[in-house]
């Protein structure tokens, strides 16, 4: 009997432990984050509910369409570490993955996007 509750106590520890994020996790991650901003910057951010501004994105060039919230390189490094660490807690590692992915090849496509048009608007200065 004895060895039957220890192995219960050890399977049901180790389920907790496999089991996602809780609540103190991301809320204390949430907060870290929301503290390293500026009040411009948290203004930015956060919406009331019933604001049309809190479901508008959209995924075009940085110049064709305005984009509602904060851009990644306005953060200060440590309002950056700190989303990272958001995204780690409320996200898997496949998730983050994806999320770091999508801001790297949206870098790429900013480049290639303001070369494209340097060339188009300056093609006699021959940038490279």
């Amino acid at each position: 009997m004895k060895s039957t509750c220890t192995w219960l106590i050890c399977l049901f520890t180790s389920i907790s432990l496999l089991h996602g994020q809780t609540v103190e996790e991301l809320r204390s991650a949430s907060v870290a984050f929301r503290t390293s901003l500026t009040e411009d910057q948290v203004a930015a951010i956060q919406f009331p509910f019933a604001d049309s501004q809190r479901v508008k994105w959209t995924n075009l060039p940085v110049g064709l369409a305005p984009r509602p919230g904060l851009q990644y390189g306005t953060l200060s490094e440590e309002s950056k570490i700190l989303l990272h660490r958001l995204l780690t807690t409320l996200l898997s590692s496949q998730g983050y993955l994806k999320i770091t992915s999508i801001m790297r090849l949206d870098d790429i496509l900013n480049q290639v996007y303001d070369e494209a048009i340097k060339e188009i608007w300056y093609p006699h200065l021959k940038l490279k």
